[in-house]
């Protein structure tokens, strides 16, 4: 059986690329969802809102809480009821991570989590190849630190539970790929 599929680690751990990957190879099984590729969207708007991610992505900070579940719960209501989805750039902290948990409880809705592991130094080199705006060496920084400081404690609450994976993100593309695909299937076969 399916279940929901949340991405875990660092910027420029190649979570983007495997989940392309995978709403490829699992066709209309799938519903992706970019928290930052969202956040990005609107920050490019000449409003408050634009303004005011763009003012915290500049400078790697996370945005509010309330303004990032709601964008999540804005996508949640548009899959359909047998859509799967893949989880990126959320939950990125405790109060994030409860909201998200909680709606899945509610819904009865199984996860596993995928933690695509690197190192600080190859996160922040591949980060910084991506040429996205802003990505600036300070803001590269500040968000893979930040990822530590927050994300971190959310990836071990996971895997205490048993539902996650580390996968090793130093791979190629491909083995990456592979990788997942097996943890995958042995935790469909569980």
């Amino acid at each position: 059986m399916l279940k929901d599929i949340v991405l875990f680690g660092a910027q420029g751990s190649g979570k983007g690329t495997q989940a392309k990957k995978l709403v490829d190879h699992f066709i209309n099984q799938y519903r992706y969802f970019e928290s930052g590729a969202v956040l990005r969207a609107l920050e490019s708007n000449d409003n408050a809102i634009g303004s005011y991610i763009k003012v915290l992505m500049d400078q790697g900070k996370l945005l509010h809480d309330a303004l990032v579940v709601a964008l999540f719960d804005a996508f949640y209501v548009t899959l359909g009821e047998s859509q799967k989805m893949i989880v990126d750039g959320f939950p990125r902290d405790i109060p994030q991570m409860h909201s998200f948990l909680d709606r899945m409880y509610r819904n009865k809705r199984e996860i596993i989590g995928i933690w695509i592991d690197v190192p600080k130094d190859v996160a922040i080199e591949r980060a910084m190849k991506r040429g996205r705006p802003d990505d600036t060496k300070e803001s590269v920084e500040n968000r893979i630190n930040t990822y530590y400081s927050q994300t971190m404690p959310i990836i071990e609450y996971i895997e205490h539970f048993g539902t996650l994976v580390k996968i090793d993100g130093t791979q190629t593309v491909e083995e990456v790929f592979e990788d997942i695909l097996k943890a995958l299937r042995e935790d469909a076969n569980k």
